[in-house]
């Protein structure tokens, strides 16, 4: 994301509530951004969520095919490049 885009983001969830912000100790053009008490319920009825959808969908499959899922994820997320 650019730096654009970031600071859209970041107010927009900032007049949700779901982010505070301070200025940067050690450099005042800087901002500490961290979620709000709300952020962290929302991330966390978020998580839930989706958890329970998971495992709606993969409670009835074999373990094999877990299993492999399982493999494939751990490629998947090998794969990813770094910044």
């Amino acid at each position: 994301m650019d730096r654009s885009s970031t600071s859209t983001l970041i107010g927009r969830m900032r007049s949700l509530g779901l982010l505070d912000s301070c200025p940067a100790p050690d450099d005042r053009r800087g901002t500490i951004v961290h979620l709000s008490p709300r952020g962290r319920e929302r991330v966390a009825a978020t998580l839930k969520e989706r958890g329970e959808e998971f495992y709606a969908r993969t409670r009835d499959r074999r373990d094999e095919d877990l299993a492999l899922l399982v493999a494939l994820l751990a490629r998947l997320v090998g794969d990813r490049p770094t910044a």
